[in-house]
């Protein structure tokens, strides 16, 4: 039981540390991510709100350290998918709005 949460945090350190490679890959001329730019683009429009107010309406939510966010779309719903690791290992999946900043959902991640 004791080693389900370390192997999650040791899990969540990999992709950290996966997350900055691909990003310090990018800075040297690797592909970008389509979804980063559509993120951004939509947050220069005013189409979605910009991820930094997110993730502080998540935190203040879920307390915890930001792991990752995915932006994802489903039948015209723009959403946030934001991971935050918690303080006992957990990883929180949220789910917000994208253009609401509206939390739709939060789970366990599994």
């Amino acid at each position: 039981m004791m080693a389900r949460p370390l192997i999650r945090t040791l899990l969540v350190g990999i992709m950290l540390s996966a997350a900055t490679l691909a990003q310090a890959d990018r800075g040297r001329g690797g592909h970008d991510d389509d979804d980063s730019e559509r993120a951004r683009q939509g947050a220069l429009s005013g189409e979605y709100m910009p991820l930094a107010d997110l993730m502080k309406v998540v935190k203040a939510a879920y307390p915890g350290q930001i792991v990752e966010t995915e932006l994802e779309e489903r039948d015209g719903a723009v959403y946030y998918e934001i991971y935050v690791l918690q303080a006992d290992g957990r990883v929180i999946e949220v789910k917000v709005d994208a253009r609401t900043g509206r939390i739709l959902k939060a789970e366990e991640d599994d």
